[in-house]
C-alpha cells in the first residue's frame, strides 16, 4: 500500500465515523474520491484528526517473514499489528466521544496489550474480545519483548527430526495467529462500522 493509499483509507475510515458516509455505500473508486474531498474541503482548517493506519502494511512484512520460515521477525510484526489495530480502536472511541489527545496518549501508554484487549474494551462498551484469540495476543506480546530485549530462549538443534518437529510447531502456531488476525479484523470493522459484532470465531 503506497503512502498516498494509506492516507485515503485513513481519511475514507474517519469520514464513516463521522457519520458522512453510510456503512453500506458502495466503496467503488469515484463515490471514495468524492467524498473525501468533500471531507477535506470542508473539515481541513478544523481540529479533525487523521491517523495514517499501517496495519496493513505490517501484516504483509509479518507475512513476509513467515513465508521467508523467519518465524521470530514475523511475531514481532505480527505482534505489532495487534498493537496498532487496538490503538487504532481507543483512538476511535476518544474521537467519538471528544476526549482530548492528552487523555488519549495516556491510555495508549499506560494500559499493556493485555489490559487493553480486555477490561478497556468492556469498559468502553465494546463487546467481549473472545478469550482464545487474547491469548494468542498475549503470547505473542510476551515472545515480542523477550527477542527485542534480549530475553529470548529460543534455541536450535542439529537433529533434523528435532528441527522439523519445531517447524511443525511453529506452523500450527501462525495458524492460530491467523484465526486471530481475521477475529481482530472483523471485531475492529464492526464495532466501527456496522456498530455491532457477532460472536463469532
Amino acid at each position: 500500500m503506497t503512502k498516498k493509499d494509506s492516507f485515503y483509507k485513513g481519511v475514507r475510515d474517519r469520514i464513516y465515523e463521522a457519520g458522512l458516509a453510510g456503512a453500506d455505500s458502495p466503496e467503488d473508486k469515484k463515490l471514495i474520491l468524492d467524498t473525501i474531498e468533500k471531507f477535506l474541503d470542508e473539515n481541513l482548517n478544523n481540529d479533525t484528526k487523521i491517523i495514517i493506519d499501517h496495519s496493513d502494511d505490517i501484516l504483509t512484512k509479518a507475512r513476509k517473514f513467515r513465508k521467508e520460515e523467519q518465524y521470530d521477525y514475523a511475531k514481532i510484526f505480527y505482534a505489532l499489528f495487534f498493537e496498532h489495530i487496538i490503538n487504532d480502536i481507543i483512538f476511535y472511541f476518544c474521537i467519538t466521544r471528544k476526549i482530548q489527545e492528552k487523555e488519549r496518549k495516556e491510555i495508549t501508554r499506560s494500559i499493556n496489550i493485555s489490559g487493553k484487549y480486555s477490561w478497556l474494551l468492556q469498559i468502553f462498551g465494546f463487546p467481549k474480545f473472545k478469550d482464545k484469540h487474547l491469548k494468542t495476543i498475549k503470547k505473542l506480546a510476551e515472545e515480542r519483548n523477550a527477542f527485542i530485549h534480549y530475553k529470548w530462549t529460543h534455541s536450535f538443534s542439529l537433529n533434523e527430526k528435532i528441527d522439523r518437529e519445531e517447524k511443525e510447531i511453529d506452523k500450527r502456531e501462525f495458524q492460530k495467529i491467523e484465526k486471530t488476525v481475521r477475529y481482530t479484523k472483523a471485531y475492529n470493522k464492526k464495532i466501527r462500522f456496522e456498530k455491532g459484532i457477532k460472536n463469532s470465531s
